[in-house]
């Protein structure tokens, strides 16, 4: 579905930065994800650590898809011959 962040209710919370709020959601899964950010005006993060710093002086408005907490994107495995290293290892 193409809703985005309007209606959706996992881990979104308006975090007070500033003069501002920000909305920030983490979702759990890869479907959550996407379902965040299908209608592109979200930023996707891993964990926020570039994003904040860079943004100081700035309010951010965009709403923030922390992807951290999907298990599906860590770890290393081996495939077919081809490590995948997920994006939210460390």
């Amino acid at each position: 579905d193409k809703q985005g962040l309007a209606g959706r209710h996992f881990c979104q919370s308006g975090i007070q930065c500033g003069r501002g709020r920000i909305v920030y959601v983490r979702p759990r899964s890869i479907d959550e994800a996407l379902a965040a950010l299908v209608d592109g005006r979200a930023i996707p993060v891993c964990g926020c650590t570039d994003v904040f710093p860079s943004q100081v002086g700035r309010p951010i408005g965009s709403p923030v898809v922390d992807v951290s907490a999907i298990s599906a994107l860590r770890g290393i495995t081996l495939e077919g011959g081809i490590y995948r290293i997920g994006g939210a290892t460390t």
